[in-house]
């Protein structure tokens, strides 16, 4: 069945301490604008969540921890409303509804060939008041991107004409336009620079100070502590442990993500290094160029090792790692495995040699 939206008198939620004993610390102070209580949810014989209880409040960020499979997405698609609870109820205040509720899906839901002003038209229609003139439309436009850092940014411009993180800031900006009192962020700097990342970041603050709530999902655990209020972990779809920020460390959040039997001892992690195995080189990668995209990139992939290739979005890290699977172009330089050389744009010929891609873009290129 659906999730149960039950308007509440949020005086009755506000002034009562978490029934959970695992609630390392209370602080009711705030407004609930959203409260999730006994969500029970399987696929199947897997129980994805079993009796999930959470608050959310005005003017906080609140993030969701937990590592694959411990439940986050499926909790937070429940309180959007895109799947069915078997059982429990999702709460908001009296007088409002599931609308005010807005998920930003880590998977992008803009339409790339809409305005960004149609794109925020259509979260409109979402709003109480959804006939709406021009000029108010207008309006509500402009205020949606102001909100979201983007107030800058002409309206009259296609989506894909937009670098990733504005997109992302433009669906926070579709949340803001549709009225909603909490937003759901799932990962939305996973795939951005840090300056890129500074600026979700200044537009979260600026969200909850507007007397908002952010429900945060991030599996970059150091925008915890500079960006979270409170923290709610979940693991095997219980919720482990839920306070306020400052009651937990880098090492508590980790251990309650994993519990105490996988948390390795500094022994056991001296001894899983050197047990690396001494292998020959199977990739090597000598003076790869590629006009506007990369120069003269050199680098050894041992076998038995992950050999980390980063860098800034644009410093051409994702173009070194398509050219190796010969999904890129090159124009000089060498690529070899296991001392054979590798054809310069061949995909064919890539996967023979055991060459396998995952790209970035799940949606757009990863089901291909």
């Amino acid at each position: 069945m659906p999730p149960t939206f039950k308007a509440v008198d949020s005086s009755s939620v506000d002034g009562r301490s978490e029934s959970d004993p695992q609630e390392l610390s209370t602080n009711m102070s705030g407004t609930a604008l959203l409260h999730v209580d006994g969500i029970t949810k399987s696929f199947g014989r897997v129980k994805a969540l079993d009796n999930v209880s959470a608050r959310f409040y005005a003017g906080e960020v609140h993030a969701l921890l937990g590592e694959n499979g411990a439940g986050k997405s499926t909790l937070v698609k429940i309180i959007a409303g895109v799947l069915p609870a078997d059982a429990g109820t999702v709460g908001t205040p009296a007088g409002s509804g599931a609308t005010d509720v807005a998920m930003v899906y880590q998977e992008l839901s803009v339409v790339p060939a809409l305005s960004v002003r149609d794109n925020l038209a259509i979260s409109l229609r979402r709003s109480r008041s959804p006939v709406v003139g021009r000029r108010r439309l207008e309006a509500r436009i402009r205020e949606a991107l102001t909100a979201a850092g983007l107030q800058n940014l002409d309206p009259s411009l296609p989506v894909e004409a937009l670098p990733l993180a504005q997109r992302q800031l433009l669906e926070i900006a579709r949340g803001v336009a549709a009225d909603a009192r909490t937003l759901i962020l799932d990962e939305p700097t996973a795939t951005l620079s840090d300056v890129e990342i500074e600026r979700v970041h200044a537009v979260v603050r600026s969200l909850v100070d507007d007397g908002r709530a952010v429900v945060y999902i991030t599996h970059r655990l150091g925008e915890v502590f500079t960006l979270a209020d409170r923290v709610t972990v979940m693991r095997s779809g219980k919720v482990a442990a839920t306070g306020p920020t400052r009651d937990f460390d880098m090492r508590g959040v980790v251990r309650h993500m994993l519990g105490e039997d996988h948390l390795p001892s500094n022994g056991q992690a001296a001894k899983t290094a050197a047990s690396a195995p001494d292998d020959p080189r199977t990739v090597t990668v000598r003076g790869l160029t590629s006009s506007n995209r990369f120069d003269d990139v050199s680098f050894t992939a041992t076998a038995g090792r992950v050999t980390a290739l980063f860098g800034q979005i644009g410093s051409g890290a994702d173009e070194v790692v398509r050219a190796l699977a010969g999904l890129a172009p090159v124009d000089a330089g060498d690529l070899l495995i296991d001392g054979t050389a590798l054809a310069h744009g061949s995909r064919a010929r890539s996967q023979r040699h055991g060459v396998a891609y995952v790209s970035a873009d799940r949606v757009l290129e990863g089901v291909f």
